[in-house]
């Protein structure tokens, strides 16, 4: 829900990364790429969220111009 209302979007992108990386290479780990892409394409998108932060129109921005 965080990430989804822009608030504190850093902090609630590392646990869902950690998930999605969880489930490529340890549920999927005999499984062929087929199975491992999909986590790991949202494991990178969280990565990256956690990276950039949250963008023009989350509350985090709202919060931090006041």
């Amino acid at each position: 829900m965080l990430l989804i209302i822009g608030l504190s979007t850093r902090l609630a992108a590392i646990p869902l990364a950690i998930t999605m990386l969880v489930a490529a290479f340890i549920v999927h780990a005999n499984d062929g790429f087929g199975r491992q892409e999909l986590p790991l394409l949202y494991a990178a998108i969280y990565i990256s969220i956690a990276l950039i932060g949250a963008g023009k129109y989350s509350l985090d921005n709202r919060i931090s111009k006041k």
